[in-house]
């Protein structure tokens, strides 16, 4: 029996790797001859460095970079062969935004990784976005890879998102292969855009929300009349607008995350004989099959039945859905704040059942 494992971490608690090691061990007790294969996954968010280093072989490289402050600051990124792996929040992360105020940061220093990697041997960049606290439509980004944003005055500067209005002319410079990974569908600009939805979470004001949303949709005005028109492409509006940053300054797609980490890793080799797929992530809910780990693994099942291992479920129609079974650690719910000493033992309880489950398909095989 062939069981495959390509479960997400558990924000906070478990890694991808601690998990696969717990089930692998669960499994092993109970059907020893079991063939167990590991595939560490990601949605491509925060935390896809981790899990691609584990799955390929690479190296991490660390880079003084300016922070979303315009501070310097030590960021890394891993490099496997002409593949760079950059995740932006290493550059522009939310938690390093001091004070929390979005209009006035940068991702300057994401480009600066970019233009490092690309200087260590990479051909092709993957840029996890998610977990920034910028609003700048990736236009600091683009400055670091070498485009040039010009004011009334014909000065260049780096524009943050209360400078967007300023910029009356762009030098765009395009060198650079970029797939950014995203999970969200929002335009660049409008009530559904980066400003209106993750502006606020990111220190922005009812009056910075108009200030930065007429300003990313400025940018994209000038842009147009450069023939570059993708303000309203699903994903745009990713990471403050670094998914429009990618699209139009780089040589750039936008992908679905979970999708191009499960190209990368040859999940639908991993499979190929498997009798079970075992995925997962902390809560199951209706996000997770919208462009989750859940839902890329489930579409890339390719008919073996496949179970979730999660922290907890918020659904009951699993089965409908593609399921086989799920297994929560936090079978009753409690609290987090009531379980944080039990993680461990929930853990265990939950990978035996688990175990106990794969013992059972291959006695009736």
């Amino acid at each position: 029996m062939k069981v495959v494992i390509a479960c997400d971490s558990f924000k906070g608690t478990f890694s991808s790797k601690q998990i696969a090691e717990g089930l692998t061990q669960a499994i092993k007790r109970y059907v020893p001859e079991c063939v167990v294969v590991s595939v560490p996954v990601s949605d491509g968010g925060e935390g896809v460095i981790e899990v691609l280093s584990e799955a390929l072989d690479g190296q991490i490289v660390k880079k003084t970079v300016t922070d979303p402050n315009f501070n310097q600051t030590e960021a890394e990124y891993l490099l496997c062969g002409d593949l760079a792996v950059v995740e932006s929040a290493k550059a522009a992360g939310i938690t390093m935004c001091v004070p929390l105020d979005t209009k006035k940061k940068t991702t300057y220093g994401v480009g600066e990784l970019i233009v490092d990697a690309v200087s260590h041997g990479a051909k092709r960049v993957l840029l996890g976005l998610g977990g920034t606290g910028t609003t700048d439509g990736g236009c600091g980004m683009a400055a670091a890879l070498g485009t040039e944003f010009f004011d009334k005055d014909g000065k260049s500067f780096v524009p943050v998102g209360e400078t967007l209005n300023d910029i009356q002319a762009v030098k765009i410079d395009k060198k650079y292969a970029v797939t950014a990974l995203c999970d969200v569908t929002n335009p660049l600009c409008g009530e559904s855009g980066a400003a209106a939805i993750y502006g606020p979470q990111k220190g922005a004001t009812p009056q910075d929300v108009v200030l930065l949303d007429n300003g990313l949709s400025h940018l994209s005005d000038v842009i147009r009349s450069y023939g570059y028109d993708y303000a309203d492409i699903p994903g745009s509006g990713a990471a403050g607008g670094l998914g429009y940053g990618t699209l139009t300054f780089c040589l750039g797609k936008l992908s679905r995350g979970i999708d191009a980490v499960l190209d990368e890793v040859h999940f639908a080799s991993a499979i190929e004989g498997a009798d079970l797929i075992i995925t997962g992530e902390g809560a199951l809910d209706h996000q997770s099959f919208c462009g989750k780990v859940v839902d890329g693994v489930l579409s890339r099942s390719q008919g073996v039945p496949t179970v979730a291992f999660v922290g907890i479920s918020k659904i009951s129609d699993y089965k409908e859905r593609g399921l086989s079974a799920v297994f929560e650690t936090n079978e009753k719910h409690l609290p987090f704040a009531e379980i944080i000493d039990r993680l461990d033992e929930q853990f265990l309880s939950a990978a035996d059942r688990l175990g106990r489950y794969v013992a059972n398909l291959a006695a009736k095989r």
